[in-house]
Order: C-alpha cells, then sequence, then structure tokens
C-alpha cells in the first residue's frame, strides 16, 4: 500500500498536465488504477532488499535493482519513483520461483 501510495503521488506530482492536456491519459490513468488495484490483492512475491552478505552471488537481482534505480532517478527525478516501483514489481515478476509441482 505505500508503494502505491508513492507510485501514484509521484506520478501525479510530477507531471500533472499530462493528465489534463492528454485526450487518452484517462485511459491510461484507468488502466493503471486496475493494474495497481489487482496487485494490491494478488499474491506476487516480491524478493527482499535485505542483504545478509554482500557479496555478488546470490544478491544478483538485488544488485541489479539497486545499480539501475541510481540513472532512473538521476534521469527522471520525481516521476523516477513511479519508474522504480513499477521496475521492482515486474522484476520481481520475473525472477519469481514457480511452485514446483508434487506428484503423490
Amino acid at each position: 500500500t505505500p508503494a502505491n501510495a508513492l507510485f501514484w503521488g509521484s506520478l501525479v506530482v510530477s507531471s500533472p498536465s499530462w493528465i489534463t492536456n492528454q485526450s487518452w491519459s484517462i485511459y491510461l490513468v484507468l488502466a493503471l488504477i486496475f493494474i495497481t488495484s489487482f496487485l494490491l490483492v494478488c499474491e506476487l512475491p516480491l524478493f527482499a532488499l535485505k542483504f545478509k552478505q554482500w557479496s555478488f552471488k546470490g544478491n544478483e537481482v538485488k544488485y541489479l535493482f539497486v545499480l539501475s534505480c541510481i540513472p532512473l532517478l538521476a534521469l527522471l527525478r520525481i516521476s523516477g519513483i513511479a519508474v522504480i516501483i513499477a521496475w521492482y514489481v515486474l522484476l520481481s515478476a520475473m525472477v519469481a520461483k514457480k511452485p514446483v509441482p508434487q506428484n503423490h
């Protein structure tokens, strides 16, 4: 829920004019509302940003995420927060471990 609020806050604060000036923006906002509402209730396992040890092995996804966030914030500033949250969810979905079916 806090990430959802940060996503919407940074999206609206960073460039409010596109929401009111573009005729297609209402459809994008509605689509994002449905997507973020679904993400609030789905059971998508998100990777943890906790480091138990600092070596690269075993922390590849964490380092990739953190190092990719630096240029995103530098280039996009406030709107970078929304992009980073979307990137975190997308990366988590890509690396989520699928349950192994058990044979009975």
